[in-house]
C-alpha cells in the first residue's frame, strides 16, 4: 500500500504529460462527401472499363476543362469560389484518371474482367457522374478543411479495396491547407 502510495505521484505526471488522442467525428456533411468520393470513385471503375471495351484513352482534357469550368460557374451562384471548385474537383478528376489507368493496366496483363457488360459513358454514366458532382458542389462551403477528415476518408476508401495512391488523391483535398491537403476554406464570390 505504501509502495502504491509513492508511485501515485508518478502516475499522475505521466498522464498529464502523456498526449490525449481525441476522437475525429465527422460531420453529416463529411460523411455525406465521404459517400460522394466513394459513388464518384465507384463510377470511375465503371469509366475504366467503358475505357478499356472501347480501346479510348484514360485523360480527356477537353471533357475536363469543360467539366471544371461548368463546375466553377455553377460554384459562383452558390458562393463557392473558384479556388475551392478547382482544387477540390481537379483532386476527384486525378483520383479518378489514377483508377482508371491503374485497372486497365490491370485488365491489359490478364486481371479478370468485370463480369457484367459496361454501361455507355453517354449518357449513362455520364449523368451519374454529374448528379454525383452537383451535390458534392453543394457540400463544399459545408465542409471545413481538416487532417483528420483527410485521413478518415483516405482510410475509409482504402478500406473498399481502392489503392493507396487513389485514396491519397481522392482525399487531399479534404485536409488542411498546412497538412497533407489543401481544401481552402469556401468563401463567397462576390
Amino acid at each position: 500500500m505504501r509502495f502504491a502510495l509513492l508511485l501515485l505521484p508518478f502516475a499522475l505526471l505521466l498522464s498529464c504529460a502523456s498526449p490525449r488522442r481525441t476522437t475525429f467525428e465527422p460531420t453529416p456533411a463529411q460523411v455525406r462527401m465521404m459517400e460522394l468520393i466513394s459513388k464518384r470513385l465507384e463510377l470511375a471503375r465503371e469509366v475504366a472499363w467503358r475505357k478499356y471495351q472501347d480501346s479510348l484513352p484514360v485523360h480527356d482534357p477537353k471533357r475536363e476543362a469543360a467539366l471544371l469550368q461548368n463546375l466553377v460557374e455553377r460554384g459562383r451562384t452558390i458562393g463557392v469560389s473558384e479556388p475551392v471548385v478547382l482544387n477540390f474537383f481537379e483532386a476527384q478528376l486525378e483520383a479518378s484518371r489514377a483508377l482508371q489507368g491503374f485497372l486497365i493496366r490491370k485488365w491489359q496483363r490478364g486481371a479478370p474482367l468485370p463480369a457484367l457488360a459496361p454501361r455507355r459513358i453517354v449518357p449513362d454514366i455520364r449523368d451519374d457522374l454529374d448528379a454525383v458532382s452537383t451535390e458534392m458542389l453543394r457540400l463544399l462551403p459545408e465542409i471545413a478543411p481538416s487532417d483528420a477528415f483527410a485521413a478518415r476518408t483516405a482510410s475509409a476508401l482504402r478500406a473498399e479495396g481502392l489503392p493507396s495512391f487513389v485514396a491519397g488523391k481522392a482525399a487531399r483535398p479534404l485536409g488542411t491547407p498546412a497538412g497533407p491537403s489543401r481544401l481552402p476554406r469556401a468563401t463567397p464570390t462576390e
